[in-house]
C-alpha cells in the first residue's frame, strides 16, 4: 500500500493558500490602506498561490519496510521516516469541506515532534486515510502482543441524554455573570433612552426613571435575571455540545481505542492502549454531586494541539467506569490504599492564597471610593470566605495512592482532578518541603509523566511526610 511516492489531495493547495492569506492578512491590509497598491497585492497573492502549488508538488509520502516516509521542501529538502511501532496516535480530521470532497487530514504523532505539533500531516481521500490508519495500528502492536492474549471488542456510543446532562453539569457561572453585567450596562442605557423616545406617549404621572430604579434595586429582579441568563447560556451550551459530541463513540478493537465524534466537523482518533501513559478524571462541583466526570487520556500526540481535548469519554458514571476498566483498560485498575492529606495541613491549603488576597484587597479597600464603606467590608469578607471554602475543598480533594502498577493522585478545589499514572511511564518524582511544611511534617510531590507535551506534571501538596515510605516501597523503577 502506497509503496510509490504519493502527493496530497489537490485540496491541500487551497487550504495552504487560505492559511497563508490568514497569516499575512495584516500585511496585505496595511499595503491596501497605506499604499493602496492593488498591483502589489495581486503580485503577493500570486506568490502565495504559486508557492502553495510548488509545496504540494514537492511533498510526498509512502510506506517502506513498516515505516511511514514523508518528504517535503522546495530549496531545503527534508525526509522523515517513522517506524510503525513508534507511532503513538493516528488522528483523522474531517471538516465540512472534507465531508463534501470525501477527504480527510491524517495526523501522525510519535513523540519526536515539538510539543503542540504532529510529526506530519497529509491530506488524502478518506478511504486511503483509513487504510493508512489501519495499517499503522495493525503493525504498532506487533512484538508486544502474546498469542494467549484475548482480544476483546467493545463499543459504547453516547446518547443525546448523556450529552445534555454533561452540558448542564459543566460550570457556566462565570459566563452567566459576564453576560449579566453586559445586560445590566445595556439596561442603564435603556433607562436614559426610554424617556426620550416615549415621553409623548407615557402619562406625565409615570416616572420611568423611578420605575427602572426600583426594578434595578429589586433583589427578585436580580435573581430572575441571573437565572434567565444562566438558562439561556445552558441552552446554547447544550446545542453546542450536541453538535460537537454528536454520535460520540468509543470502540476497543485489536488493542486500539478508536474515538469518533462530531456533527459538522468530524474527529477520529486511534490510540494503541499500550501507548496510554495515564488517565485523567475531571469532575467539577456539580458533577461531583451527580457522581459523574469526564475521562481524558495522557498519550503522546493526543490533546497536544491547540483547542484539542484528549477526551476518552465526556460523561463517565461509576458503573461505566467499572465496565470500561474491565473491558478496555484493565491495566489501570487500582488496588492500592489511598492516603488523604492530614488535618494539620488544612491551614497550608488556605494560608498562601489568603496572604495573596490580603495583599490585593487591602490597598483596594482604601483606594476604591465608588462604593460605600459598608459594601466594601461585605465584599472583602465575602471574598475571604470564598477563599476559605476553596482551600478546604482543595484539602478534602487531595489524596495519594500507589500500588504495584499505578500511582493515583487527586487534587483541585472547585474542579477535582484525579490522575491515574502507569508507574513505568513516570520519568521522575520530586519531593519538596518548605520551612512551613517542615513545621507541620508535610511534603509536596511533583510527578513528571513521560510525554512530548510541556506541562505534563502532576503536583500534589501537603501530604504527610511518611507517605514517601509507602510511595517508594511500591515503586517499580
Amino acid at each position: 500500500m502506497i509503496e510509490k511516492p504519493t502527493r496530497n489531495h489537490w485540496s491541500f493547495i487551497v487550504i495552504n493558500i487560505l492559511k497563508n492569506l490568514k497569516e499575512f492578512f495584516i500585511f496585505i491590509l496595511m499595503i491596501f490602506i497605506i499604499k493602496y497598491n492593488i498591483y502589489l497585492i495581486i503580485v503577493f497573492s500570486l506568490f502565495i498561490i504559486i508557492n502553495s502549488i510548488v509545496k504540494w508538488k514537492n511533498s510526498v509520502f509512502y510506506v517502506k519496510e513498516n515505516m511511514l516516509v514523508f518528504k517535503e521542501g522546495i530549496f531545503s529538502k527534508s525526509k522523515q521516516e517513522i517506524p510503525f511501532h513508534k507511532i503513538s496516535t493516528v488522528n483523522i480530521d474531517k471538516n465540512f469541506i472534507d465531508r463534501i470532497l470525501k477527504t480527510c487530514t491524517v495526523k501522525v504523532d510519535s513523540g519526536s515532534a515539538v510539543a503542540g505539533e504532529s510529526d506530519f500531516e497529509i491530506k488524502v481521500k478518506y478511504d486511503l486515510g483509513d487504510k493508512i490508519r489501519q495499517t499503522v495500528l495493525s503493525h504498532s502492536n506487533n512484538g508486544d502482543e502474546k498469542e494467549e492474549d484475548i482480544k476483546i471488542n467493545y463499543k459504547h456510543v453516547i446518547s443525546i441524554k448523556e450529552i445534555i446532562i454533561y452540558s448542564l453539569t459543566k460550570s457556566k457561572i462565570a459566563w452567566a455573570f459576564g453576560i449579566f453585567f453586559i445586560i445590566s450596562k445595556y439596561i442603564d442605557n435603556v433607562k436614559r433612552l426610554v424617556p426620550v423616545f416615549m415621553k409623548s406617549r407615557i402619562s406625565q404621572k409615570m416616572n420611568m426613571n423611578e420605575v427602572f430604579n426600583k426594578l434595578s434595586l429589586s433583589g427578585v429582579y436580580l435573581v430572575l435575571l441571573i437565572i434567565s441568563v444562566y438558562v439561556f447560556i445552558s441552552v446554547i451550551f447544550c446545542i453546542f455540545e450536541i453538535i460537537k459530541l454528536y454520535n460520540f463513540s468509543l470502540e476497543y478493537k485489536e488493542e486500539n481505542i478508536n474515538i469518533k465524534y462530531g456533527m459538522i466537523s468530524k474527529k477520529e482518533y486511534s490510540i494503541p492502549v499500550k501507548k496510554i501513559n495515564a488517565l485523567r478524571y475531571k469532575q467539577n462541583f456539580f458533577q461531583k454531586k451527580f457522581k459523574i466526570y469526564s475521562l481524558e487520556a495522557i498519550s503522546i500526540g493526543y490533546g497536544d494541539e491547540s483547542n484539542e481535548q484528549a477526551i476518552v469519554y465526556p460523561m463517565v458514571t461509576e458503573k461505566f467506569q467499572i465496565e470500561l476498566l474491565e473491558n478496555v483498560l484493565p491495566e489501570f485498575k487500582f488496588y492500592g490504599e489511598i492516603q488523604r492529606a492530614p488535618k494539620r495541613s488544612i491551614s497550608k491549603f488556605i494560608f498562601k492564597s489568603t496572604a495573596i488576597l490580603f495583599a490585593i484587597l487591602v490597598p483596594l479597600y482604601f483606594k476604591v471610593s465608588i462604593v460605600s464603606k459598608g459594601l466594601k467590608i461585605v465584599l472583602f469578607f465575602a471574598v475571604l470566605l470564598l477563599n476559605f471554602i476553596r482551600g478546604y475543598l482543595n484539602y478534602s480533594n487531595t489524596s495519594l495512592g500507589v500500588d504495584k502498577k499505578n500511582i493515583l493522585v487527586s487534587c483541585g478545589s472547585i474542579k477535582k482532578v484525579t490522575t491515574l499514572i502507569k508507574q513505568d511511564r513516570v520519568q521522575s518524582i520530586t519531593k519538596t518541603q518548605n520551612i512551613f511544611q517542615r513545621y507541620s511534617s508535610v511534603v509536596s510531590y511533583k510527578i513528571d509523566i513521560y510525554s512530548n507535551s510541556f506541562g505534563e506534571v502532576v503536583n500534589i501538596n501537603n501530604m504527610d511526610e511518611n507517605t514517601y515510605k509507602v510511595l517508594y516501597k511500591n515503586l517499580i523503577f
